[in-house]
């Protein structure tokens, strides 16, 4: 038989060359995206030309679903989607499948490895979630079953993969960290590298670290139920975080490159790093991993409130704009993209008259776009379908008005500072010891965000990182865009950070601190003398829990920003609050080519039974960018105008760089579009 390998090899390679030829530029297609959509998992051909209905050019995860599967029976779910995903290709849609990167269920492999892989608790027992079982990365053999799975479906033809729950091992809903015998010998790895052997025996007694042994040292000493509490904790931390980035990165890099050699097929990836105020540190770091950043969520989220309660994301309540900005400001050239990981139809969708069901479904459209991010079109998930003709409007409209909104940045005098430094500490008062009140910076930020929305403040993000896996502080040219930069309890900073900040005051910046700033460093060490937080004329500093602005209790915390923003900092609003209805959010944009002013009108006068109630002859007042010149012409856009036809608008000069436009009427989303 060996005779033949030569000839056969050459026939590979010919069939090779030729696939090669026909398969489709995956990344161009990421490149070049203006719609994303959800459909997991499509029936038949009906979902690929409902999907291409909407102008869909990337699904964030579905063709076929990996969860509950061996690579065996993964490779087979994809390759019996082959019709699907080929009348996908022809649409010139790219899939990503979802496999999973932390389920384990008995009947898959068996039992015996259910014990060989799956995360144990600080007392080393077996930790089961919801009927089935959560891999712990640090284990090479189940990162080598993860590989195996991603390779499979490659086999079968995946264009992408969605890794979904890669961080759950110490993430899954609320921390079930691993204390494997893996993470233990990981721990002493950590340690060894990032303090020296000097360091464990001064700072935490440990006489020999090659023999340490974690579970054991929590269990001597008191700390199996509540390892939190442990003098190790943050040491164990952040060998989780270090040691989770590394094997995602090695999960990914093995399945593209396997992809590649093999087939000659570029592979699209992906994760679901969930909310970004409660989940937040994966949401952070999995943008340095994979080729597009999901924020996977449903229509709530989580905070303290005399206690933990969930709150809706509905117009006139919680906002997914600070969501996207924090992930978008981290993300570098990636598209950002909001999924909904819902089974059913939520209900405050499902309460409404079907009309305004639809006028749901496009607030959530219109927020991504007017963040400079994307919604992905819900066709498909278990028992939910979503609204297919309005999202085919939608879909139809933004693809046809891709140069306004691709590409676009904000236009704001104000930025709100996240640190990543914070948001990494964020667990303690989130997950590991909920009696805390202790401030969460992820949740500090989401109020002062709120805050800013609801007063119509338009503002960016800027992002403060760990000097390791994000630069610590932006360049200074980046700061000094911004008149002001409000600091909401940023108690975790690297030395670096604050020096930027310090520096930006020197220059002329304004900064407004709420609670505490840069306590901690970036490893959570509390600094003998904290950095002096700067005084002065340009540096206010304010009291109030901005937390609050997540519930209903918070109109005076809201005022006391504003008085500091406008009345003590003297930043003008680009967008005058006489001049613009309550309940109105206005988001500023200019387009990627300079050439248009794009203001982003969205309607939250929304109640939960009736839906939304539209505002008519609306009257707002601007200041055009710096620079813009002369405005040639107004416009209005929004999909609910036939086929998405811009209607002209009253445009009034006023004083210079000045207009005042009047649009008849915002139903849920208006774009008002001035040009050069």
């Amino acid at each position: 038989m060996s005779a033949y390998l030569p000839a056969l090899a050459a026939v590979l390679v010919l069939i090779g060359a030729t696939c090669r030829a026909q398969e489709p530029p995956n990344y161009e297609i990421l490149r070049d995206a203006s719609v994303f959509g959800m459909c997991q998992e499509p029936r038949d051909a009906d979902d690929i030309e409902a999907l291409a209905g909407m102008g869909v050019d990337v699904v964030v995860r579905g063709i076929s679903c990996a969860w509950r599967a061996t690579p065996d029976q993964a490779r087979q779910r994809m390759l019996s989607k082959r019709e699907l995903r080929d009348l996908a290709r022809k649409h010139g849609i790219c899939f990503c499948t979802m496999i999973t990167s932390s389920a384990i269920y008995p009947e898959m492999e068996g039992p015996e490895k259910v014990d060989t892989w799956a995360s144990r608790d600080a007392r080393g027992n077996v930790i089961k979630t919801a009927g089935w079982f959560q891999g712990c990365l640090n284990n090479p053999e189940y990162r080598d079953y993860v590989k195996r799975i991603g390779r499979a479906v490659i086999d079968g033809g995946a264009d992408g993969i969605h890794y979904d729950e890669s961080y759950s091992r110490w993430f899954w809903m609320s921390p079930i960290p691993c204390f494997c015998d893996h993470c233990c010998a990981r721990l002493r790895e950590f340690i060894k590298r990032a303090y020296g052997v000097d360091q464990a025996r001064e700072r935490w007694g440990i006489a020999d670290l090659d023999a340490f042994d974690y579970r054991r040292y929590l269990a001597d000493n008191g700390y199996a139920d509540a390892p939190h509490k442990s003098p190790l904790h943050d040491v164990w931390w952040q060998m989780q975080m270090h040691s989770t980035y590394e094997h995602e990165t090695s999960i990914v890099q093995d399945n593209k490159r396997y992809a590649l050699e093999q087939y000659g097929r570029e592979l699209v990836t992906n994760a679901n790093p969930y909310n970004a105020a409660v989940l937040s540190s994966a949401v952070s770091m999995e943008t340095a991993v994979y080729d597009f950043v999901n924020i996977g969520t449903g229509l709530a989220m989580s905070f303290r409130d005399n206690g933990w309660r969930s709150g809706p994301c509905v117009p006139g309540g919680l906002s997914y704009v600070p969501q996207y900005k924090m992930a978008r400001t981290q993300a570098g050239s990636k598209p950002v993209v909001m999924f909904l990981d819902i089974q059913q139809e939520p209900r405050h969708i499902a309460r409404l008259k079907p009309d305004q069901a639809d006028n749901m479904m496009q607030w959530l459209f219109a927020e991504a776009y007017a963040s400079g991010c994307f919604f992905a079109a819900h066709h498909r998930f278990s028992a939910y379908d979503g609204p297919i003709a309005a999202q085919q409007r939608y879909g139809s409209f933004y693809k046809a008005n891709r140069a306004l909104f691709v590409g676009s940045r904000q236009v704001a005098n104000v930025a709100v500072a996240y640190s990543y430094p914070s948001q990494v500490w964020d667990m303690y008062p989130l997950h590991w010891d909920k009696s805390s009140d202790r401030p969460a910076h992820c949740l500090q930020y989401y109020g002062v965000c709120q805050a800013l929305q609801r007063a119509n403040l338009q503002y960016e993000t800027v992002f403060f990182g760990d000097g390791e896996l994000f630069a610590a502080a932006p360049a200074a040219e980046e700061l000094d865009r911004y008149r002001a930069i409000i600091l909401p309890s940023c108690y975790a900073m690297t030395d670096e950070g604050a020096r930027a900040l310090l520096s930006y005051v020197d220059r002329g910046g304004r900064l407004i601190i709420s609670g505490d700033y840069a306590t901690h460093d970036e490893h959570h060490v509390a600094r003998a003398q904290p950095p002096a937080a700067p005084t002065g004329p340009n540096i206010a500093h304010l009291d109030g829990d901005f937390e609050a602005c997540l519930s209903g209790d918070h109109a005076e915390i809201e005022a006391s920003l504003c008085r500091a923003l406008v009345g003590q900092m003297h930043v003008t609003p680009l967008v005058e609050l006489q001049g613009l209805e309550p309940g109105l959010h206005a988001h500023c944009r200019l387009s990627g080519d300079g050439q248009a002013y794009v203001v982003h009108l969205i309607n939250t006068r929304f109640d939960e039974s009736r839906g939304f109630s539209p505002a008519t002859n609306v009257r707002l007042e601007l200041t055009l960018p710096e620079g813009f010149g002369t405005p040639s012409g107004c416009y209005l856009l929004g999909p609910d105008y036939a086929d998405g036809q811009p209607i002209p608008a009253t445009m009034l000069k006023t004083a210079a760089g000045r207009v005042v436009v009047v649009a008849p009427e915002v139903n849920v989303f208006r774009a008002v579009v001035i040009r050069k």
